[in-house]
C-alpha cells in the first residue's frame, strides 16, 4: 500500500516526503573498501587532509583525480591502490 508522499516497495517503503529528504527502512551495508582512493594530501606529502573518493572502477576513479584537480589545482591530490 503507497502512503501519500511516499513509494512502497516490495521489501520496504521510502518515505520521499519533504524537500531533499529521502528515509528509508531497507537494509543497506556501507563499503568501506575500494581498489582505487583518490586523497589530498597536506603541503608535506604526510598526511591526507581530505579523502575525496573510494572507487572500484579505473576510468571512474582517473576521472575522480582530474575533476578533483580542476577544482583543487593548487592542492597536493594523489590517486592510489
Amino acid at each position: 500500500m503507497s502512503q501519500p508522499g511516499g513509494t512502497h516497495t516490495q521489501h520496504g517503503s521510502i518515505n520521499t516526503a519533504g524537500r531533499w529528504r529521502v528515509e528509508s527502512d531497507l537494509l543497506m551495508k556501507t563499503k568501506t573498501h575500494f581498489a582505487f582512493r583518490v586523497d589530498i594530501w597536506d603541503n608535506t606529502g604526510n598526511s591526507i587532509v581530505e579523502h575525496v573518493a573510494g572507487v572500484d572502477d579505473f576510468e571512474v576513479a582517473e576521472a575522480t583525480y582530474r575533476a578533483a584537480i580542476a577544482r583543487w589545482p593548487r592542492a597536493r591530490i594523489a590517486i592510489s591502490t
